[in-house]
């Protein structure tokens, strides 16, 4: 992969780290857990995507933080222990760790705005990304017959982002569906760029078109193909930066 890269003059950056068995579709173990035995599995199975991160030229892995633990301040806890340990493991490799707001309590951005804070090391970041999935504070499940979640607890996700770039080291672009004029349905580009314009972030801003991925699910909203909808993303990005 480090040749191809390479030879094709492609840039890797982030690797998105995803805990889970490929086979059963279970999620492994993680890093927010309340027990110690769990979390150090998880510390374990992170450490090898540190390195190959580092052997390709990443500057970050992600990482997510599941958990059933009931209490905020105690995922807190255990996040921080658990990043802390990845950040000993790879700050000499220059990778470093950054959280998405990915569901969950992670689709907070005050909460996660305070583990930045709590955790306070430059080997560890955010990568806002603009789904309104993302910042579901709950388990609201998604429906891809017409990209409606089953959340109870919404968190504005033009807020969100404009909070979480601070500590940014990616920006997740992410789009679906778009209509005659071009525009994106449930985001509105033209406001989230200037919030980014607005920032001190100056890294990439990487595109995540789902709209392919509701598609072959049975969602019956009008998707454009991969291809076609990475194209129109970047269209709206260089539109509106």
């Amino acid at each position: 992969l480090k040749k191809r890269s390479i030879d094709q003059n492609v840039e890797n950056l982030i690797i998105l780290v995803d805990n889970v068995d490929i086979n059963t579709m279970e999620n492994g173990p993680s890093l927010a857990s309340s027990e110690k035995n769990e979390r150090d599995k998880s510390i374990d199975f992170h450490k090898k995507w540190i390195d190959v991160a580092s052997e390709i030229g990443c500057h970050s892995i992600r990482v997510n933080l599941r958990s059933d633990e009931p209490k905020p301040e105690k995922i807190l806890g255990n996040s921080s222990e658990s990043i802390s340990k990845l950040i000993d493991h790879s700050r000499n490799q220059g990778v470093s760790i950054v959280v998405e707001n990915h569901g969950g309590i992670t689709g907070d951005a005050d909460w996660l705005v305070s583990l930045m804070k709590n955790i306070n090391n430059d080997y560890v970041g955010t990568l806002p990304d603009f789904g309104s999935h993302n910042f579901c504070e709950d388990k609201g499940e998604l429906n891809f017959e017409g990209l409606t979640e089953d959340c109870k607890n919404q968190y504005d996700k033009y807020k969100g982002t404009e909070k979480l770039l601070p500590f940014a080291k990616g920006i997740s672009a992410k789009s679906h569906e778009f209509n005659s004029m071009g525009e994106e349905t449930s985001t509105d580009f033209s406001r989230m760029m200037d919030i980014i314009a607005s920032s001190s972030y100056e890294g990439f801003i990487t595109i995540e078109y789902e709209g392919a991925m509701m598609k072959m699910f049975g969602g019956k909203g009008d998707y454009l193909d991969p291809h076609e909808g990475v194209q129109a993303t970047k269209s709206l990005i260089k539109k509106y930066i």
